[in-house]
């Protein structure tokens, strides 16, 4: 179960990444993206990923939702961190251990209290430079 759950993770954090780079308008979207600090960040993951509320940030972070294989529901969440912010080091002072997923730039958090919680940074390079990815499914 545990495994099933993180392949459906990821591969809603892989369709979402990989669209960015499909759509002009998404993308712009992404480089428009304003810094947040990871307290702002995480609480609107939390308001709208888990308890389906409305974005408190108004717009400074941009969500996905979408249905993963298997008819689970997922949510995706693209920051841009204040600069200077190591996003994996303050996701580990929030959420304990993380684990690298084997052959992916993805990690994981286990033990995100409705997890696990999928982590990838931007790539260098690319539109998502600078900002991270968060996800879950349900």
């Amino acid at each position: 179960m545990h495994l099933t759950k993180t392949l459906l993770g990821l591969s809603i954090i892989a369709a979402v990444g990989a669209c960015a780079g499909k759509s002009s308008i998404k993308a712009d979207s992404i480089r428009a993206l304003p810094e947040v600090s990871m307290d702002q960040a995480m609480n609107a993951f939390r308001q709208v990923c888990i308890n389906n509320a409305a974005d408190p940030t108004g717009g400074a972070v941009m969500f996905d939702r979408g249905t993963a294989p298997g008819g689970r529901q997922a949510c995706t969440m693209r920051a841009r961190p204040s600069a200077g912010v190591d996003v994996l080091q303050d996701l580990q002072s929030r959420f304990g251990s993380a684990q690298q997923v084997p052959d992916t730039i993805l990690t994981q958090f286990p033990d995100y209290p409705n997890g696990p919680l999928t982590f990838v940074g931007g790539k260098d390079g690319t539109v998502e430079e600078g900002t991270f990815q968060v996800g879950v499914t349900s």
